[in-house]
């Protein structure tokens, strides 16, 4: 029972400090943009929120949890945000897919692998994430081509400002994850309980 309270208890610190590195970068290039739902720059918050959960519950849990996670996050999201069209649904559905992808293939390639280098993590998370948000723009774009409307002239500004939030996305993502690893190392049952989790 304590074990499990350790692990809520950093799941929690990981949850709030990731969460809050993505919004302070969002912030710091987009300004109030951040809190607009309908501007792209509110992927800071939204996936800020999504990425850090399923990161958290893939370190102190299990992966079926944080998959599990992902998929509730997902359908809460579009129960709040309500999308007035299912391309806007689509959006949503690649994208989350996209950043769980990255967030999945970071832990088990990259996280413990290279855990003399934290900084270099934060770096290596946001390359995934930005080719994440590179690679499902491009795929729904021709999602779009294909079933509902023609090639937009704005495709090559989508990819950039994509590349770009998603770079920063999950750099945010990664330095809150190094801050609550380094809080985390100093107490000695947090640090045994991420152990046995592979963290």
């Amino acid at each position: 029972m304590e074990s499990d309270t350790q692990r809520i208890k950093e799941f929690l610190q990981i949850v709030f400090l990731a969460s809050i590195c993505s919004i302070i970068l969002g912030f710091l290039f987009f300004r109030s943009d951040v809190f607009q739902m309908t501007h792209p720059a509110f992927g800071f918050i939204a996936f800020g929120l999504i990425g850090s959960i399923t990161f958290g519950a893939l370190k102190m849990f299990s992966p079926s949890r944080a998959l599990a996670a992902l998929l509730f996050l997902l359908v809460v999201n579009e129960v709040l945000t309500k999308p007035p069209e299912v391309t806007l649904f689509l959006r949503d559905v690649l994208f989350t897919i996209g950043l769980g992808a990255a967030i999945f293939l970071f832990h088990r390639l990259f996280y413990i692998q290279i855990s003399t280098m934290p900084m270099a993590r934060s770096l290596i998370l946001g390359s995934l994430t930005a080719i994440s948000a590179t690679v499902f723009t491009v795929v729904l774009n021709l999602l779009l081509i294909a079933f509902f409307e023609p090639l937009s002239s704005d495709l090559l500004h989508a990819i950039s400002v994509n590349l770009m939030i998603g770079f920063l996305v999950g750099v945010g993502l990664g330095v809150g994850f190094e801050i609550a690893a380094k809080i985390t190392a100093h107490v000695p049952n947090y640090q045994r309980a991420s152990n046995a989790n592979g963290g």
